[in-house]
């Protein structure tokens, strides 16, 4: 990790499968489109 405020998108089973730099907004299309496709 580079820095604080590091985001990681983690499944129901504990595997991360984003990791997202503190320079990604919490509401930025790529950030939404992880989820999504994750929720699917």
């Amino acid at each position: 990790m580079k820095w604080n405020f590091e985001k990681f998108l983690v499944s129901r089973e504990g595997a991360v499968l984003a990791r997202f730099p503190s320079a990604v907004e919490p509401d930025s299309q790529e950030l939404i489109e992880a989820l999504e496709e994750a929720l699917a």
